[in-house]
């Protein structure tokens, strides 16, 4: 019984000391500072925000990279620049075969020659119109006289057949000749009514409406000759070029020709989960440094916040990445203070908001 009461006295001492270490543990992990047993909050009683908030980004500037994409598709018969060249705001980058351009220029040109002259004549139709009408007018009238003579004739010829000193056919000839200016006096009257008509300012706005049609059309194929060249769309940099001559370059490409990134200065664009976003405002302190740890840091400030909460932007330039398990998070800009940054741009970089320890 001795033996027994001493077995159980070991096993009730090692229960106690692993109660006593699990209650320290607890303890320990609920207030890492030591500062004693943590205090229980009020009802609706905000927890402590933690001094700092650690979140990751890349570099990047204000506008973004660029991708380059020439508007005109074809062979690429030449490559002006290289990789990391510093370009100038319409510095020509690349060149895509001309030919079918310069045809179609030389095409849009002869229809515009061929609309003016048309517009020329266009412009002295209404002058030609009004002779037409006036040269008309006089035939009716001439017509009209000479129907009233033809009347006459006939009624002098049918009193001499009543007077017995005239044959009737000389009387039924008159009246033939009579009946046929009437109605040739009728045509005339119709061709006048028919020059009345027609309105010899349409034909002229028509042609200045063409002439503007084939201008637009000439506009259009001098542009698409203009975009055989790929210019710089700013002041910046070439990052990457991924065509070379031979090429074929499709207007229905995904990947463009060239990426590109204007001259300004480095921000951070940093994301932060949802879960974590209330603890960002504008104008907090910030210390960026590498993701692992290589080169400097450079210190900054977060200078916006996006106004609302979506996939991460990595996620939403990738339309065939899963969507499952997406996590929801808030986009910051980050303004750097220095200059002479250490960073390049697309590194990913480790972000520390607040005061950092």
């Amino acid at each position: 019984m001795k033996l027994y009461y001493r077995h159980w006295r070991v096993f009730s001492t090692l229960v106690l000391c692993l109660l006593v270490a699990c209650t320290a543990g607890a303890i320990f992990a609920l207030n890492p500072n030591g500062h004693g047993v943590p205090q229980v909050r009020a009802q609706g009683e905000q927890p402590p925000i933690p001094a700092t908030l650690v979140c990751y980004g890349n570099i990047d500037v204000e506008p973004g990279v660029i991708p380059l994409f020439p508007l005109q598709p074809g062979r690429i018969t030449e490559v002006l620049v290289k990789e990391s060249q510093a370009v100038k705001k319409g510095q020509p980058l690349l060149k895509i075969d001309d030919q079918l351009a310069q045809f179609q220029l030389q095409r849009a040109e002869a229809d515009l020659q061929v609309a003016e002259s048309r517009a020329n004549e266009a412009k002295k139709l209404p002058q030609q119109h009004q002779l037409k009408l006036d040269q008309q007018r006089s035939a009716v009238e001439a017509g009209k006289h000479k129907l009233a003579a033809a009347r006459h004739e006939w009624e002098q010829k049918k009193e001499l057949v009543k007077q017995k000193l005239a044959n009737e056919r000389i009387a039924s000839a008159a009246e033939e000749l009579t009946q046929a200016l009437g109605s040739a006096l009728e045509v005339e009257n119709a061709k006048l009514k028919e020059l009345e008509l027609f309105n010899p300012q349409a034909q002229v706005l028509q042609a200045g409406a063409d002439v503007k049609d084939k201008q637009a059309q000439l506009d259009k194929a001098r542009y698409a000759l203009q975009e055989c060249t790929l210019t710089a769309p700013a002041d910046g940099m070439i990052l990457q070029v991924l065509v070379g001559p031979g090429n074929i370059f499709s207007d229905r490409a995904t990947q463009p020709v060239m990426v590109f990134v204007r001259d300004g200065a480095r921000i951070v664009r940093a994301e932060v989960e949802q879960e974590f976003a209330s603890r960002l405002a504008v104008g907090q302190p910030v210390t960026v440094q590498d993701e692992f740890g290589n080169g400097g840091s450079a210190r900054g400030k977060v200078s916006r916040m996006a106004a609302w909460y979506t996939r991460s932007r990595s996620q939403a330039m990738d339309p065939m990445r899963a969507l499952n398990n997406e996590v929801r998070t808030l986009e910051c800009i980050i303004a750097l203070d220095s200059a002479a940054q250490p960073f390049r741009l697309g590194q990913r970089v480790r972000v520390t908001v607040g005061k950092a320890e």
